[in-house]
Order: structure tokens, then sequence, then C-alpha cells
């Protein structure tokens, strides 16, 4: 686990997220999921390619960053499945 995990969990699903003293809300009318994991990315590579991060951290949290992307659109498939099967 990550020691900013709920940071980027927070990035990428309903809730808000600092950034450059910018408040990002995301609501249903906000940025998509793709949006928000696009605008992550950007940050972790200017983060690496500033120093902050190393090779090591800056892929472990690319690799967390896609999983929990994956996980929430699997999520969004599967309630959209499940809520045409009770209609």
């Amino acid at each position: 686990m990550y020691a900013n995990e709920g940071v980027f969990r927070n990035a990428l699903v309903p809730g808000s997220v600092r950034h450059g003293g910018d408040l990002w809300r995301i609501s249903r009318e906000g940025p998509t999921q793709i949006d928000n994991l696009s605008a992550l990315v950007r940050h972790l590579v200017l983060l690496h390619s500033d120093g902050s991060l190393d090779d090591q951290a800056f892929s472990g949290l690319l690799k967390y960053a896609a999983a929990l992307f994956v996980e929430a659109e699997a999520g969004k498939c599967l309630n959209q499945v499940l809520n045409e099967i009770a209609s």
C-alpha cells in the first residue's frame, strides 16, 4: 500500500482531491473517469520528470492508478448489466 493511496483513489472515484491549490469536484456532470486518469498520469509524469518520484514509485503508482480505473469501469459496466436484468 502507498502512503498517498487515498489521494489517488479520490482522483478516480466521486469525491474531491487537492491539486495545485485547485479543488476538483467530480460529479456525474464533471470529468469522466478517463479524464481523471489522464490528469493523474500527466501529474505523475511531471513528478517523475522533476525527480520527485523514482522509477519504482512511478511505475507502482501508474499500475495502481490503472487498476483503480479498470475497477471503476468494470463496476460501472456490471451495475448497468444488473440494472438491465432487474428491469
